[in-house]
């Protein structure tokens, strides 16, 4: 990506990073990184083919600049403009996900070995979900 010194913004085709505000907009809507009391959160749930080499594109200038990602949306596909509304509708996914996860457990025959790894990720979910509640 290209920086552009009087704008201060990195910009490539369709896609734009200010890391001054840490705000990422694909075609100028689709905000998928932003800050939200300090914390840097960056969505990366595909929108669309374009959008994911947008989302490569600003997490690798990420890295390159150094600047953190300190939670990751992988479920939402709503714009960080409205960053707690993205987090709640990241919350109703992964609760969801943790209800099927439940259910497939309860399955007559299932493997015990997968069983257990969806009880991990079922998990790993309710401490994202613990997260992600903490800054609404």
């Amino acid at each position: 990506m290209k920086y552009f010194t009087r704008l201060k913004i990195y910009k490539a085709s369709n896609v734009s990073f200010n890391p001054q505000t840490m705000e990422a907009l694909s075609y100028d809507w689709w905000r998928f990184v932003t800050t939200l009391n300090g914390v840097s959160i960056f969505n990366n749930a595909t929108y669309s083919v374009s959008t994911c080499a947008h989302q490569f594109k600003v997490r690798q200038l990420m890295r390159d600049l150094n600047l953190p990602v300190h939670i990751t949306l992988h479920h939402t596909r709503k714009s960080l403009s409205a960053p707690i509304s993205a987090i709640l509708d990241e919350v109703k996914c992964l609760r969801a996900i943790n209800e099927d996860l439940l259910a497939l457990t309860t399955k007559p025959r299932t493997h015990k070995t997968k069983n257990e790894e969806r009880r991990q990720e079922v998990i790993a979910n309710l401490s994202t979900i613990t997260e992600l509640n903490k800054l609404t």
